[in-house]
């Protein structure tokens, strides 16, 4: 129970037969009921038995273990965030109420797509440390805010060469690849020759979405892109050098700009991709095989199809009546 005392809210409870009297050391009864509700969490836990590691330790071995991914570097970002608020905290104190509070900090600084990425890597994490490392028992459920469904970014062949014309070379040759294929930034940055076979490329897990390695057909489109290629190892380079950085960068902001296309992310390329093969009667059952997709649901979201792939059909239903 919580009771005032002077400035603070203090609470008492009995536990195991003692009674127990603490100050939460807030002025308010609701800061104070979260750590009302915090204490008992940590004494539960000490009766349950600690393995004692901590959200540090759990870190440290995920992104050993993930060192492979491509996800790896934006986990690493996520975990130095966390750190200072969680990270020498035992695992079994990473409660409900904390994260809540690591949701409400992180949404100050940013959008909530953002803090449920966050989230999302957070969980991961602690489900890794609960079904597979056994260094707790439980964890708490991590919530996420409501997804609101959105309409795929795309242009049209017009508009794509309305931009083309105004990205530098580097950038040019990197989106009409991606036009021509509907591969990812990632594994267009990463693209080496070894994995060029003639008409199709074998992409390794590591540069994948899905961890899953990939064999996938090229377009006549695609090969001549890579014809004018001259990169040594890399296929796309800058300067003779492998491109590290996102492709979205200052240059790529001033040329969709100058191309009246604004907003348009080097990704919503992928939409675009997908959004003319479905135009162009390419099956969704295909479509999701060369994208790499899990499910059908995912392509979906991505291969809307424009009205007047729609028009044909319109009259249909009358003339079955007749």
């Amino acid at each position: 129970m919580l009771y005032k005392r002077g400035k603070f809210y203090w609470v008492k409870l009995k536990f195991m037969g003692k009674q127990i009297r603490q100050s939460t050391r807030q002025s308010t009864r609701r800061k104070a009921a979260v750590y009302e509700a915090d204490l008992k969490q940590r004494l539960e836990n000490a009766r349950l038995g600690n393995s004692g590691k901590t959200f540090e330790d759990a870190a440290v071995r995920w992104l050993d273990e993930h060192h492979h991914k491509a996800s790896w570097s934006g986990d690493r970002i996520i975990i130095r965030w966390l750190d200072p608020h969680i990270g020498r905290l035992y695992l079994s104190e990473i409660t409900r109420s904390k994260i809540e509070e690591l949701r409400r900090l992180k949404l100050q600084e940013a959008s909530r797509a953002t803090v449920d990425h966050y989230m999302a890597c957070l969980r991961a994490i602690l489900r890794k440390a609960c079904y597979e490392w056994e260094w707790i028992d439980r964890i708490p459920k991590v919530p996420m805010y409501p997804k609101k469904t959105t309409v795929p970014r795309w242009i049209t062949p017009a508009e794509f060469e309305r931009l083309a014309k105004e990205l530098p070379s580097h950038l040019e040759a990197a989106a009409r690849f991606a036009v021509t294929t509907g591969l990812r930034a990632g594994p267009i940055r990463a693209l080496q020759w070894e994995w060029v076979h003639g008409d199709y490329l074998l992409l390794p897990p590591h540069v994948m979405k899905n961890d899953k390695p990939m064999r996938l057909p090229l377009s006549r489109d695609a090969r001549c892109v890579l014809k004018r290629q001259k990169g040594q190892e890399y296929v796309f380079t800058y300067r003779g050098k492998p491109i590290t950085s996102k492709f979205s960068t200052r240059a790529w902001r001033k040329a969709v700009k100058r191309a009246e296309l604004e907003p348009l992310r080097f990704h919503d390329l992928r939409h675009t991709w997908a959004s003319w093969h479905v135009q162009n009667g390419t099956p969704i059952e295909v479509l999701k095989e060369l994208g790499g997709w899990k499910s059908l649901s995912m392509v979906l979201v991505y291969a809307h199809l424009a009205p007047s792939t729609l028009a044909q059909w319109v009259d249909n239903a009358q003339e079955g009546s007749q």
